[in-house]
């Protein structure tokens, strides 16, 4: 008996279902799961195949990550002002800070520069970016580890260090080119192409 094969339209339509299910309350995520198998083995990459992280498991650390940032900053239960002085402290400042909290309370993920901006954020292991103001949706080109920083400044392959970040005992701050040059050698060692675009974001 030979294998039912899914048509464009069949394709189409499952991939639509996926996108409602997926922006749907908790109740649908394991159907979205199941019929993310079922697209996969149409596309030929066999029965059983395994995801990183399911889209029902994305959804439940997004979840409990989001809960916790949201009860720290008290964005529900503070009057607006107590929050926004939260908000902008970590936002505009001590974002470093922030994101080692992140990295400390769920054991997992990376601290990162998110380049070319003065900001840092914490990256989850599913590759989802937080700071205060929860999932990270800015503009940032490239998310670099803060220890693959450190060890690029150790080794005397750039001039840039996480210390700018942490407000104590440090006066040098990168110049343009030493930025260029992190983010270069940062895409250079993991086979990714440098867009020259971030420049005109970074001040002369």
């Amino acid at each position: 008996m030979s294998e039912k094969v899914m048509t464009p339209e069949e394709f189409k339509n499952q991939i639509l279902a996926l996108q409602d299910m997926y922006e749907s309350p908790g109740i649908f995520y394991e159907e979205a799961d199941n019929l993310m198998s079922t697209l996969l083995e149409s596309l030929g990459y066999g029965e059983g195949i395994k995801l990183k992280f399911s889209i029902m498991e994305r959804n439940e650390m997004r979840d409990e990550v989001l809960k916790f940032i949201g009860d720290f900053a008290g964005y529900d239960k503070l009057p607006e002002y107590n929050w926004e002085v939260i908000r902008k402290k970590f936002r505009a400042g001590y974002c470093y800070y922030f994101a080692h909290m992140l990295r400390n309370a769920f054991e997992r993920g990376e601290v990162c520069w998110a380049a070319p901006f003065s900001h840092v954020v914490w990256v989850d292991t599913d590759g989802t970016p937080y700071d205060i103001e929860g999932e990270y949706k800015g503009e940032a080109f490239y998310f670099i580890p803060e220890g693959t920083i450190e060890l690029s400044y150790e080794l005397g392959l750039t001039k840039t260090s996480m210390a700018e970040f942490k407000h104590i005992g440090h006066d040098y701050h990168s110049t343009k080119e030493d930025l260029i040059d992190l983010m270069k050698s940062y895409c250079k060692g993991n086979g990714i192409e440098y867009d020259k675009r971030v420049e005109k974001y970074l001040k002369g």
